[in-house]
């Protein structure tokens, strides 16, 4: 077997040089700014996204690579944390559907895409394909995180 994925893929799987683990529990991070803070995720909405209201939930704790790795309580946790921030999504940007993403195949650490989905979405019933971001003008970004933040209470 040839193998295709990265020569130190499972050193980074461990954490080695996590840049998730290393930049702590920011404000604002070169994808995103935070509207949510758990105890075990932080929830930030997008600076570039495919639709309005997309965000990125991280997980806070240990280094983790993949869901099978969390304990129950870290996993239900994680599930609490992700629930709330797309509750907070929903009331500010009413969308028809929610889709969450999990990947970690480029960057080895847990993470969720959230993403809303609306009635005049481009591709209904079906992935988002393909994965084209543009940038949300600044001014529409603060206006977003304030409404996030209202809806926070």
């Amino acid at each position: 077997m040839t193998q295709t994925w990265p020569a130190d893929w499972f050193e980074r799987k461990a954490g080695v040089g996590c840049h998730i683990c290393t930049q702590g529990r920011p404000a604002e991070t070169a994808g995103g700014v935070r509207f949510y803070s758990g105890e075990f995720a932080d929830a930030y909405l997008r600076k570039r996204a495919h639709l309005p209201g997309q965000s990125m939930v991280i997980w806070r704790g240990r280094h983790a690579s993949d869901l099978i790795d969390l304990s129950e309580e870290e996993a239900a946790g994680y599930m609490s944390d992700l629930r709330m921030s797309a509750r907070l999504l929903a009331a500010v940007f009413e969308p028809c559907q929610i889709n969450y993403l999990t990947f970690g195949n480029s960057v080895p650490h847990i993470h969720t895409y959230v993403v809303p989905r609306y009635l005049d979405d481009p591709n209904p019933g079906a992935p988002l394909l393909p994965l084209v971001e543009t940038e949300i003008d600044d001014t529409e970004l603060q206006q977003q995180l304030e409404a996030l933040e209202r809806a926070a209470g």
